[in-house]
């Protein structure tokens, strides 16, 4: 049955008005729902970016970080220039946001390595790189007993040397004449050894007059200006740091040096039988920085020198007949000559190495976030970081 025309017209007058109230009601709904959403999305954004600065912030610390532990001139830059700001620029951008980075350090101090102090192997080293005949026996019957390196070439002639120990060159090894060995075995099988450092090495300037050694000696520092002679039967060589301008003779039988480190800006020579030395210094007994390719020390006869004869920019002559003589010998060539000499190595420590460490300040500054960071590269663990916070970056950064 159908309605008639007047109902249908009283239900749509009925209906409207609920329709515009619900529509206003809507509108007054709809604004403030869209203003939440607004500053919902706002705030979203808001925490997005600040996580993103976060982010690009914290990477400009972690390289910073990765930098002080692999980069030894960086760390050696910032702790000879302490307090002075070094900036560091990162790869690449993180999240579309440059981080400004800087590293300072802010205190050094001096670190010894874990470990007990190892024995010197070398009874020889030679260290020139460019000479042939950098480590040399000749005549006969010569016995090295320790190891032998040289950073060029191992030359042997004559009859009848042996090298009992360890023998490694950088270069060659040059074997003629006969009735030569090598124990454990000739060296080079399958290859030649790489170039070394000396194992122990000494600065002439902490030995000459106001240097740390020449400081800590005390009384018993000496300064010779011109040729410094010894000679005689039984002479006692005085105790102590001996630092000599001009050349070094000492001469006759049975000469004694306890507690002795003698230093020359000239040559040495040292001759006779039953000498006996004991260093001063720990590990150096004899010392020429002299420049030559000529002999800087010479030891002629027998006995112990107690430590390490060193010539870094010289050469060293050991001679003898029948006799041995102890000690340790590095210089720039070594080249022993005679016949019968024995060459044994002494007991001399190497100490644990010694390095500058650091506390450094690392400033990462992204956008509006700024984390500052302080770490030490002095742990035995590597680098540690000591501190780590974040705030936000004063006005103008």
């Amino acid at each position: 049955m159908s309605k008639n025309p007047t109902s249908l017209a009283q239900e749509r007058g009925e209906s409207l008005p609920l329709a515009l109230i619900a529509l206003a009601i809507g509108t007054l709904l709809i604004a403030p729902l869209l203003a939440r959403v607004s500053a919902s999305l706002q705030v979203t954004t808001k925490v997005e970016r600040t996580t993103h600065t976060q982010y690009a912030s914290d990477a400009g610390v972690e390289y910073a970080l990765w930098a002080l532990a692999h980069d030894g001139s960086l760390r050696s830059a910032l702790l000879d220039t302490l307090g002075t700001e070094q900036a560091l620029a990162l790869p690449q951008e993180v999240n579309a946001t440059a981080a400004a980075v800087r590293v300072v350090a802010v205190e050094a101090s001096e670190r010894t390595h874990a470990g007990a102090p190892s024995k010197l192997p070398y009874a020889i080293f030679g260290n020139n790189t460019s000479r042939t005949n950098t480590v040399v026996m000749s005549g006969s019957g010569h016995r090295v007993i320790g190891a032998v390196h040289s950073n060029n070439q191992i030359r042997m002639t004559g009859t009848g040397h042996s090298v009992h120990g360890l023998a490694t060159y950088a270069g060659d090894l040059s074997v003629v004449g006969t009735g030569h060995y090598f124990v454990p075995g000739r060296p080079g099988n399958p290859q030649p050894d790489s170039v070394r450092t000396f194992p122990l090495a000494w600065s002439i300037d902490d030995m000459a007059p106001g240097g740390a050694l020449a400081q800590q000696a005390g009384d018993l520092y000496t300064v010779h200006e011109g040729k410094w002679s010894v000679s005689g039967a039984g002479v006692v060589v005085p105790p102590g740091l001996h630092y000599c301008l001009g050349d070094v003779h000492i001469s006759g039988a049975g000469v004694t040096g306890h507690n002795v480190t003698i230093v020359a800006r000239g040559s040495i020579d040292i001759s006779g039988s039953g000498m006996h030395f004991t260093p001063f210094i720990s590990g150096l007994t004899f010392f020429s920085d002299k420049a030559s390719h000529t002999n800087v020390i010479s030891i002629s006869g027998s006995g112990s020198t107690g430590g390490t004869s060193y010539a870094p920019n010289g050469k060293i002559s050991l001679t003898g007949s029948g006799g041995t003589i102890v000690g340790a010998f590095m210089g720039d060539v070594v080249a022993i000559g005679g016949s019968g000499a024995t060459i044994q190595l002494a007991d001399i420590d190497v100490p644990s190495p010694r390095d500058t460490c650091g506390m450094y300040d690392i400033e990462s500054t992204a956008d509006t976030t700024r984390t500052l960071v302080r770490a030490t590269d002095c742990d035995a663990e590597g680098l540690q970081v000591i501190s780590w916070s974040v705030d936000s970056a004063p006005a103008g950064e």
